[in-house]
């Protein structure tokens, strides 16, 4: 790295330090260089909609996208609910190998407020309890946007193979 410095007197001091640190990338040999694969070199054909159709399918792309869109925030908020809960069940498991007179304390916003152990225990099984209902509640949701989704997708795929089909 001292000799490359020495070879390049030209940097900054800054540019210097970095360049001690990460020496520069060696440009890519053919061993390590990507090889092109048939999706690479695979043309697409592009299928022209009718003008009669293309109001039609450029709001299907729309609701496709915000189906989409509905679809993976329901799931995020699926998985989100499902560790907590997972964490949940994992507090309650160490907090029941705890003897019954083990102080604990409880967040309440910033703060730690002593509680007894088994008003603890209560309040996250009834947070437990919640945890499932909105998850059957965002499970159904889910199910109504994967539908819907598949919907949209074989109205714009019908939309395509009529048009690849007048071509």
């Amino acid at each position: 790295a001292i000799e490359w410095l020495e070879n390049n007197p030209s940097l900054p001091p800054a540019q210097a330090l970095q360049a001690t640190l990460r020496p520069p990338l060696a440009p890519p040999t053919p061993s390590t260089a990507p090889k092109p694969t048939a999706r690479t070199h695979r043309k697409m054909s592009r299928v022209s909609i009718p003008e009669d159709k293309q109001e039609e399918f450029q709001k299907l792309q729309e609701q496709y996208a915000q189906q989409r869109k509905l679809y993976q925030n329901t799931a995020g908020q699926m998985a989100v609910l499902d560790r907590e809960k997972a964490r949940n069940d994992l507090t309650n498991t160490e907090l029941k190998k705890l003897p019954a007179e083990t102080v604990m304390y409880k967040q309440v916003g910033k703060m730690f407020v002593q509680a007894p152990g088994p008003k603890v225990m209560e309040e996250i099984g009834a947070e437990n309890k919640s945890f499932d209902t909105r998850m059957s509640e965002l499970g159904s949701k889910r199910e109504t946007y994967e539908k819907a989704l598949l919907e949209t997708e074989g109205q714009l795929k019908a939309i395509i193979e009529k048009a690849t089909a007048a071509q």
